[in-house]
């Protein structure tokens, strides 16, 4: 015989949208369930950088801190270099007049788990954790009826007042709810491998590398560590796969001479796309993150805009009653998904600079960022916009 929850919000996938958004509501008045089906850390081929606003947000949670002690590090510059390694951009986000004026960085798989181990200890939080299988039995305007099989293998019903897709590019909560989708891919994977230099003397900064066909990117990691995001073609993954150590070596100095790598190793190559559902809510059922809105990494934006949103749509579900929840989710989405949508479209025409491998596209790249620097206020704009505050 199932289980029988009876819950206010039930949200599918306990990634970083799941997780955020369960952190924004715990300690809240509203019941919530996650369901999360993998068991697994997640993987580190994605964003680990948290903008001034992102942890602006996270401190009014009362979490920034959880994740200092996960080993969270500060950066407070971005530094771009053209193909003479001549730096001739940066910006410095010590000179932000924010709260938090730095980015904080974490292994990415590690700030999944603060969100998740802070949400999951509050009493007004349910989360199972692997969730065997679910389907929804019963969707009516103010009703969700899920049937799933819980960590222990055992069966439960969860009846929901707003169900919640947070699973993702592939989201099953899409495909069931009847959102309309369209799916730009580009041409060009990006190759990820992690490395060690202990010559390297910009460790803690964020430095991106016009290269004559290529954008080469150096991530800090923590522990003084970085992540390489290199654009390659696809008949070219398999050889990055297979290479050896010295191989690897070789093929990133290809790319980056200046750089004396002690240790590099190939973590994975991650295909970017441009995912945009026209809306993100349908009666009781709304969309979060990738599910409604993934992106090209080129400017490092998903998990910052996904958390930033979040805490606009937590406020619109704290701030209503229950029997309006349906029209605070609309209110949510005709505030919010406009503004996003330039946003989205920006971060492509920048992924197209990006993808496109052209010196030419490159150059004027690099003289629009240069003459910036004639322009304060034009620089504070642009220092504010990448610190998360538009």
């Amino acid at each position: 015989m199932s289980r029988v929850v009876e819950t206010d919000i039930l949200i599918v996938g306990a990634g970083i949208a799941g997780s955020a958004l369960a952190c924004a509501l715990r300690n809240t008045h509203l019941k919530v369930m996650v369901l999360e089906k993998s068991s697994l850390p997640l993987d580190t081929a994605r964003g680990d950088h948290l903008q001034p606003r992102t942890c602006e947000i996270l401190k009014s949670w009362n979490i920034l801190d959880e994740f200092f002690e996960a080993g969270a590090e500060k950066r407070g510059q971005t530094t771009w270099r053209n193909p003479n390694n001549e730096v001739f951009f940066s910006s410095q986000y010590d000179e932000l007049d924010a709260p938090e004026p730095y980015f904080a960085f974490l292994n990415h798989e590690l700030i999944g788990e603060v969100l998740i181990n802070s949400a999951a200890s509050s009493k007004n939080i349910e989360l199972i954790k692997p969730c065997q299988q679910w389907t929804i039995v019963q969707h009516q305007t103010n009703l969700v009826v899920v049937d799933a099989i819980d960590d222990d293998g055992q069966a439960i019903q969860i009846k929901s007042k707003i169900l919640v897709g947070a699973d993702g590019r592939g989201s099953k909560v899409r495909e069931s709810s009847d959102f309309e989708t369209k799916i730009t891919s580009y041409k060009k994977p990006l190759v990820v491998l992690f490395g060690q230099s202990s010559s390297y003397p910009h460790n803690s900064d964020l430095n991106i590398y016009l290269r004559k066909n290529r954008m080469v990117t150096l991530i800090p990691r923590t522990g003084g560590g970085f992540k390489i995001a290199i654009p390659e073609d696809r008949s070219e993954i398999k050889h990055w796969k297979k290479a050896t150590k010295q191989e690897l070596k070789q093929r990133v100095n290809e790319q980056l001479p200046e750089l004396e790598l002690d240790s590099v190793h190939f973590c994975d190559f991650y295909q970017p796309i441009d995912l945009r559902t026209t809306r993100w809510v349908n009666n009781n059922t709304v969309l979060i993150g990738d599910s409604c809105h993934a992106m090209h990494p080129a400017r490092s934006l998903g998990m910052n805009l996904t958390i930033q949103n979040i805490e606009k749509l937590a406020k619109a579900l704290i701030d209503s009653e229950p029997t309006r929840f349906n029209l605070a989710l609309r209110d949510y989405e005709q505030n919010n998904k406009p503004a996003l949508d330039k946003i989205l479209d920006e971060n492509h025409r920048y992924a197209e600079i990006m993808d496109s491998g052209s010196s030419d596209t490159f150059s004027m790249l690099e003289q629009k960022l240069t003459a910036l620097k004639g322009n304060p206020e034009a620089m504070l704009q642009r220092l504010k916009s990448t610190a998360g505050y538009r």
